[in-house]
């Protein structure tokens, strides 16, 4: 495998031209929502994916078949022969679309990022500069409804809303926050904020928040891997599409299927009935978090596939060794690892990503609770609480206890979401550490290298191999994202069951492929299965009344049949 190159090593005989790079980033970014980073392909896909996207760029004096023609000699000559999964060295490609985010692109290709920006922004905003409507206040969030009257002109070049926005006071657009002030928080920017737009067209000046966080944005890294992150961050995770769960200041914790124009007051004030009442993430929001943190989870994969380490097949002594990567393993449904320790570096990191990915998503989902003391001392608030759960209550007081219940869990997850960040941190950091000694088991560094030190703990991962701390804090956003999604599931009332299929009924995993043979190979993520509660809850007492570790359950395959499938598992088929 050939070693990273730092893209501002690249040869410019190598690089894109400049003409070439405008077209397909501006083509790209009209397409971002289907776009994911290091997606799997060949140089057939690969090629033919980029084309696509081309062929839809108007109005740009550049032909397309030369910008195939150019990728077609990248993928050729920008990386080692031989392989069909071998991908080109050229940054543009490898960072994908959100290349255009990175302070690295202007390093290679000076001044595209502001371009890039203008191309699509500049006439539609000599327009509204000369409208005379007032600048809003900037702790309002911006909505879906507002694309028409203000849209978001950034100097990053997206058009896409993306988490928290900030309204120029100057010119009626808005601005994402982390681009401007490294932040997601809404208290970030300042009331004054202006966009660089209005500041370089001398509708004003620059404030002094502007200019001090715009040195931390607009200078290099050291490690381009961690600014791809940072860019998938705010452009997927928290995307108006995705999921409700990252809580964030102003959104809602409920919200009425007949009316959608309620605020979250009146819709938390009172006991309402609820029937009226749609709690938790939607199918889609569910469905956009699993994908995001399977992305995530193939990204961490790829960085593992370097000739800094030696990786093969687990064989039956070291799964001996590994009581942790046992148990993953057989959860994963993966049951064919003897056999196999001559595989591909594509086999490889297919089994990484199930393997990391299996231990996510059990480990997060079916933890097992801690033992009581011998002495089953109790205080008196978990004696109020078993009493609660064991006393018996009619139909009403249930559904009176279920909504105080879930009405305090939402005003704490929305509204004082930082009295639980330090304690999802914590466990996170926990799990993360246990998965890098996992991956002790069945990695060792190569002999290349030149390193003889072990890797035994999770210290070793973090302070002795490339990107260490950035892999670690890759992995510990994992699993607070999975906290997250776990902690708002049970909100909807249902039980909710992560399930790993082991035969090919379609009804459990997206589409088989008409050329397999219908055997699982690997499976990159569970399917979330939702049941009604009665299916598992039939006594009238307190108990059923809360939600939280409970609702999640392993289902029996009669149970199973009665399920609906609110994301299908992703896997591979022999």
């Amino acid at each position: 495998m050939t070693s990273k190159m730092s893209p501002t090593e690249i040869p410019k005989s190598q690089r894109w031209a400049e003409e070439d790079v405008l077209v397909m980033l501006c083509a790209l970014n009209s397409n971002v929502e289907d776009i994911r980073a290091e997606f799997e392909a060949d140089k057939r896909v690969g090629i033919a994916f980029a084309a696509d996207r081309l062929s839809k760029a108007v109005g740009n004096g550049c032909n397309p078949a030369r910008v195939r023609g150019k990728m077609e000699h990248l993928w050729k000559e920008g990386g080692p022969s031989g392989g069909r999964d071998v991908k080109p060295i050229d940054p543009l490609y490898r960072f994908g679309a959100w290349t255009r985010t990175l302070p690295s692109l202007d390093a290679i290709y000076p001044g595209m990022l502001k371009k890039i920006a203008l191309a699509g922004n500049a006439q539609e905003s000599i327009k509204r500069r000369e409208e005379t409507r007032p600048a809003r206040v900037n702790d309002l969030r911006r909505r879906e409804k507002d694309v028409d009257d203000d849209p978001i002109e950034c100097k990053c070049g997206f058009v896409h809303f993306a988490s928290a926005c900030v309204h120029c006071r100057s010119c009626q657009t808005w601005q994402h926050i982390w681009c401007y002030y490294d932040s997601d928080l809404l208290d970030a920017a300042p009331d004054n904020h202006t966009c660089d737009q209005c500041t370089t067209s001398g509708l004003d000046t620059r404030s002094t928040t502007n200019e001090k966080y715009s040195s931390s944005n607009d200078g290099d890294s050291s490690e381009p891997s961690e600014n791809l992150i940072r860019a998938l961050e705010r452009l997927q995770i928290q995307s108006h599409k995705n999921s409700t769960f990252m809580t964030k200041k102003g959104t809602r914790g409920a919200k009425y299927a007949t009316d959608g124009s309620q605020s979250r007051q009146d819709t938390t004030s009172g006991i309402p009935d609820e029937e009226e009442l749609l709690y938790g993430p939607q199918d889609e929001d569910v469905q956009s978090v699993v994908k995001t943190i399977t992305s995530f989870i193939k990204t961490v994969a790829y960085s593992l596939d370097t000739d800094d380490f030696q990786f093969g097949m687990p064989s039956s002594k070291i799964l001996g060794d590994s009581l942790d990567l046992v148990e993953v393993i057989q959860e994963s449904t993966f049951s064919s690892c003897e056999n196999q320790t001559e595989s591909s570096s594509t086999d490889n990191v297919s089994f990484l990503r199930m393997t990391i990915g299996s231990a996510i998503w059990n480990w997060t989902f079916y933890a097992h609770s801690l033992v009581p003391p011998p002495d089953k001392i109790q205080s008196r608030y978990e004696a109020l609480f078993n009493t609660y759960c064991e006393t018996p209550l009619s139909h009403h007081e249930i559904r009176i206890l279920r909504n105080i219940h879930r009405k305090a869990w939402t005003t704490l997850t929305v509204d004082r979401p930082d009295i639980l960040k330090s304690i999802i941190g914590k466990e996170a950091d926990r799990l993360a550490r246990r998965l890098l000694c996992l991956l002790s088991s069945i990695f060792r560094r190569s002999a290349d290298s030149g390193d003889t030190r072990p890797l035994e703990t999770a210290e070793d991962w973090i302070n002795s191999t490339r990107h260490g701390r950035w892999r670690f804090n890759l992995i510990v956003e994992l699993f607070v994202s999975c906290i997250k999604l776990k902690d708002r599931l049970p909100l909807s009332g249902y039980f909710y069951e992560v399930f790993y299929p082991t035969s090919a009924e379609s009804r459990f995993m997206e589409a088989c492929p008409e050329e397999c043979d219908g055997e699982i190979q690997f499976c990159y993520a569970p399917a979330i299965l939702q049941y009604e509660s009665n299916i598992f809850q039939r006594k009238e007492n307190g108990e059923s009344a809360f939600f939280g570790e409970q609702n999640f359950i392993r289902a029996t395959v009669a149970q199973r049949a009665e399920s609906v499938v609110v994301c299908p598992a992703a896997v591979t088929f022999r």
